[in-house]
């Protein structure tokens, strides 16, 4: 009994060790991370999806993977690609890996006013009480499509203040894409650049 005793003892002094360098590590990690700077990617992969003839590319230490559109609750959405986790176990302290969204639509005839329209309506709806606030629009034309840069604030339902958001719409002749970026805030000037990269790779291939 006594030895029983004895050895629990030790077993609970070595679990906590061991538990402790856990969580020093993760800290250490996680304040490393904060501190480096990302870089802008150098190697990109091309991504092709046949089935709505495009494709575009991304870093390739992102992950990138199609959703069952519906179940995830939204039925616009069918492609996400994000950040691989910079932090160890997947922690850092509540913080979020920059991700990109696609969502994709049918138009009869789309335009520079319906699918911008749509993408405030999906904006809106990510917002507290709707709050929207257009900060800058761009228009580029390509060969056989349109795109829409737009920037924008919306309110943080946690935090409940205004944070910068950006969409990019490519528009064919009968239908739509809206790239969506989802980042922390104190990320967003870094993640920017490469979300932009990634959506204006944008290519068709009818």
């Amino acid at each position: 009994m006594q030895f029983s005793k004895i050895a629990n003892t030790r077993f609970s002094k070595i679990f906590l060790l061991v538990i402790g360098l856990i969580i020093s590590t993760q800290i250490f990690w996680n304040i490393s991370v904060r501190i480096s700077p990302r870089e802008f990617p150098e190697i990109w992969e091309t991504a092709k999806f046949e089935n709505l003839q495009f494709k575009i590319e991304y870093p390739r230490e992102w992950l990138i993977r199609e959703l069952p559109r519906g179940n995830h609750g939204d039925e616009e959405v069918f492609l996400s690609m994000g950040e691989e986790i910079r932090c160890l176990f997947c922690v850092r302290f509540g913080d979020i890996g920059p991700s990109v969204y696609v969502a994709h639509k049918s138009f009869e005839l789309p335009s520079d006013v319906n699918v911008p329209l749509w993408g405030k309506e999906r904006a809106e709806e990510r917002s507290v009480n709707g709050v929207y606030e257009i900060e800058k629009t761009e228009t580029i034309q390509k060969d056989g499509y349109r795109i829409i840069v737009r920037t924008y604030h919306i309110k943080n339902s946690l935090s409940n203040e205004l944070e910068s958001s950006a969409d990019i719409y490519v528009i064919r002749e009968e239908d739509a894409f809206i790239f969506s970026l989802v980042v922390e805030p104190k990320d967003y000037e870094e993640i920017y650049p490469i979300f932009e990269r990634i959506a204006l790779s944008f290519d068709s291939i009818r």
